[in-house]
């Protein structure tokens, strides 16, 4: 089964996965929820984790070039989650097995995450708020 990666930008945020320490993200993403209203987190998100699954997709394995193609990111309805991951039947397999690439997921999510996030949010509120992050 794919792994997945739960964002929350309520006022308490959280990410939900197996294992791993997101404490640094989590924290950054508690920002998200106090410092925005909702929808400019809820396109700030949109934008963090289509970012965040391009920087696994090039980190990602290829062989075939299948794995690659399977990653996703979805936002749900209210705009408060974003699912990332990969769908094709062993990634999780090859994130947690590969010789060389292993984790490339998690990693992409731990190297770029936070920055990836502050820039989203920059990019939302002045598309919101033109000149606000100026």
């Amino acid at each position: 089964m794919a792994r997945r990666f739960r964002l929350n930008t309520r006022g308490r945020t959280t990410v939900k996965t197996r294992g791993g320490d997101y404490r640094d993200l989590e924290r950054a993403l508690r920002e998200v929820g106090r410092v925005v209203e909702r929808e400019v987190a809820a396109e700030a998100l949109g934008i963090a984790s289509e970012l965040i699954v391009g920087e696994a997709q090039i980190d990602s394995p290829v062989e075939t070039g299948f794995l690659r193609e399977s990653h996703f990111d979805e936002i749900a309805p209210d705009g408060r989650t974003a699912e990332m991951g990969a769908s094709a039947v062993y990634a999780a397999a090859v994130h947690e097995r590969h010789p060389t690439k292993k984790h490339w997921f998690v990693n992409a999510i731990f190297r770029s995450g936070p920055a990836i996030l502050e820039r989203s949010l920059k990019a939302a509120m002045e598309r919101h708020f033109p000149g606000s992050t100026s």
